[in-house]
């Protein structure tokens, strides 16, 4: 019973052996960006190496933007560094480097960035490799539909939705295919402002590249939304993570209707004396 106490604080179970009578809340007692709750063993070790493969993707797109800023490319390597940045946005927030968000999303949202930066611009795989474009492309388009089946988990956990599997299906292809649309729109913008060649491939033209491209987003978008039930059946890191969020946000819901209530609610008039 402690040791789950333990490990829905900090997310690593902690055995009874580890502590001192007296000491209960010691391991249970959130910090920031907590390596582990136990601070020795099996579990020590595996958040280490937890720790490590968070960082690694993000110490080397940092390198890449470096040595772009070097080479001369400096929209790039600004790019870059803002990509980095913005990664480590939800740490910030929550104040721990894992920012309870499931370790299997992050390190494939890190890997694919890491292969359109360091891979696909640093050493120039988009031209290379006449498809490595559209094996990013469609990866991060199943990437982006799991992680809107997280959304609508999220949600359903919240009680604010009820539990509809095929309109849930349609909801996440029509967002996976609208963001690919905006990242389209993204690429044509970059192109015609700052005169760069994202769009079209060694062996396709700009247009067929963006068809292909949108054809990709909708088959991504239907995987996802068949594969984000079986991978949160098998994830319990992840449901725990999801069950976390969504009582963070039951949370502060309760605790903004309280206030409102309290700041609309009519005050007692005062009682003067004569």
């Amino acid at each position: 019973m402690i040791a789950m106490e333990c490990m829905e604080a900090t997310g690593v179970p902690c055995s009874h052996s580890d502590r001192s009578p007296g000491t209960r809340n010691d391991c249970a007692r959130p910090r920031a960006l907590d390596w582990s709750c136990a601070g020795t063993g099996d579990a020590a070790d595996a958040s280490v190496r937890e720790q490590f493969l968070r960082i690694l993707p993000r110490a080397t797109m940092l390198a890449t933007a470096i040595w772009e800023i070097a080479s001369g490319d400096i929209q790039y390597g600004v790019f870059c560094v803002v990509g980095v940045f913005i990664t480590l946005l939800p740490a910030i927030h929550a104040r721990r480097l894992d920012a309870r968000i499931p370790l299997e999303l992050e390190l494939a949202l890190l890997w694919l960035m890491l292969a359109d930066m360091t891979l696909g611009n640093g050493l120039d795989l988009y031209h290379r490799f006449t498809w490595f474009d559209k094996i990013l492309h469609f990866s991060s388009s199943i990437l982006v539909a799991l992680m809107g089946f997280l959304a609508i988990y999220v949600l359903h956990l919240t009680q604010k939705t009820k539990f509809r599997p095929w309109i849930d299906g349609a909801m996440i292809l029509l967002v996976t295919l609208g963001l690919g649309a905006l990242w389209e729109i993204a690429e044509y913008m970059v192109d015609l402002v700052f005169g760069r060649t994202t769009q079209g491939a060694p062996n396709l033209s700009a247009l067929d590249d963006t068809m292909v491209d949108l054809i990709l987003d909708g088959i991504g978008g239907i995987l996802g939304a068949l594969l984000g039930p079986l991978y949160m059946r098998h994830s319990k890191s992840s449901r725990r993570a999801a069950k976390h969020f969504s009582e963070l946000l039951n949370g502060r819901a309760e605790r903004g209707e309280r206030g409102r209530t309290t700041t609309s609610s009519p005050r007692s008039p005062a009682h003067s004396t004569p």
